[in-house]
C-alpha cells in the first residue's frame, strides 16, 4: 500500500482538458536511502514547450545534466502521466514511510495555474508508471 502526503495548490480556473503546450511540466524524483537527508539523490525532467532538461544526482559524484529537443512521444508520455494523476488524485492520510524511500513530486506550472503534487513511497514500491517514466528518461530509476 502507498504513502501519500500531498501539498496541493490549484487556481480553479484549470480544468483537465485546459493543458497545453503553454504549460511547464516537472517530474523530481528522490531518493532518501537514509534518514539524515544528507545522502539523497535526486533526479528531474523539465518540459517546457518542446525543450526537455533532464538532471541526474548520482552518490558516486556522476552527475547528468541535458537540455535537448522534446520528442512528440516524451511529451505525450509526460502530459498523459499528469493527467492521469489528476484525475485519480484523492486526499488521503497515511503516516510517512520510514528511510529507504522514494519521494515523487510533480509540478505543473501555467502562470496563473500551479499545481505540486508529492508522493512517498517506501523503496521498492514506486508504481509501474513512474518506473516506466524514469526508464525513458534517466540511466537507472528508483524504485
Amino acid at each position: 500500500m502507498r504513502s501519500l502526503t500531498t501539498t496541493l495548490a490549484i487556481c480553479f480556473g484549470m480544468t483537465t482538458p485546459a493543458l497545453a503546450d503553454d504549460l511547464e511540466f516537472e517530474i523530481t524524483f528522490y531518493l532518501q536511502p537514509d534518514s539524515t537527508g544528507q545522502n539523497t539523490l535526486n533526479k528531474s525532467i523539465q518540459i517546457e514547450g518542446d525543450e526537455v532538461t533532464i538532471e541526474e544526482s548520482r552518490n558516486e559524484g556522476r552527475n547528468r545534466y541535458v537540455e535537448r529537443k522534446a520528442t512528440s512521444a516524451e511529451i505525450a508520455l509526460v502530459e498523459k502521466l499528469v493527467r492521469a494523476r489528476i484525475a485519480g488524485f484523492d486526499v488521503a492520510g497515511a503516516e510517512r514511510p520510514d528511510a529507504p524511500r522514494v519521494e515523487v513530486e510533480f509540478e505543473v506550472d501555467g502562470g496563473a495555474t500551479t499545481l505540486e503534487i508529492e508522493e512517498i513511497y517506501p523503496a521498492g514500491s514506486v508504481p509501474d508508471a513512474y518506473v516506466d517514466l524514469q526508464k525513458v528518461f534517466f540511466e537507472d530509476v528508483f524504485e
